[in-house]
């Protein structure tokens, strides 16, 4: 069971990042492409092999793609922060992630700011971890795990709605039919919060 659970947490993975992928690739014909002025390259601060080094300016350059009305390329004033770069790229759309960025967070210059959807926020929240929740799993998904059934299913509902939530995994072990070697079998698939 454990096997195929963390095959599972790999596929999902593999699909988050298909997802961030292709929400910021599909939008790729709507990219916007600053036009930087090249022509006083005297001013620019050159290394020793000769490379140019980025200038120190009062902007900044960002990316915003994904779940925004005009992904693209945008310059903002240094110190600008990601709810002013998502407002340069027309605002979020109607099936962005709004609670999946910190808005008020700063921004550098090269960053890219990827707006997720809620369907890829739900897959990376179930990647995160796909242990089962004992305080709030109903009779069927408490199944899934080695060595409860039905009836420990049950036990394990009727004990918090007699006794509360858990407040730790080995609180599982006061559910009656509930004993060391079956805990031992799920101790590392399950959780409280």
């Amino acid at each position: 069971m454990r096997t195929i659970q963390k095959k599972a947490a790999k596929a999902a993975s593999g699909c988050l990042l298909l997802l961030l992928l292709y929400g910021c690739a599909s939008n790729a014909d709507a990219v916007q492409i600053l036009d930087r002025d090249t022509s006083d390259r005297s001013q620019e601060a050159v290394s020793q092999d000769g490379e140019e080094l980025p200038r120190q300016t009062d902007t900044i350059v960002v990316y915003v793609c994904g779940e925004v009305k005009h992904p693209g390329v945008y310059e903002l004033e240094a110190g600008s922060r990601i709810y002013q770069a998502i407002e340069k790229a027309g605002g979020l759309t109607a099936k962005a992630a709004k609670n999946s960025l910190n808005l008020a967070d700063y921004l550098s210059d090269g960053q890219m700011i990827t707006v997720v959807s809620e369907t890829e926020t739900d897959v990376a929240e179930a990647k995160e971890d796909a242990r089962v929740n004992i305080n709030t799993a109903e009779k069927d998904l408490l199944m899934t795990l080695p060595g409860i059934g039905a009836s420990k299913a049950e036990a394990i509902v009727a004990y918090r709605e007699d006794q509360g939530t858990f407040a730790s995994t080995e609180d599982i072990l006061n559910v009656s039919g509930i004993g060391n070697g079956v805990y031992e079998k799920i101790k590392d698939l399950i959780r409280i919060n």
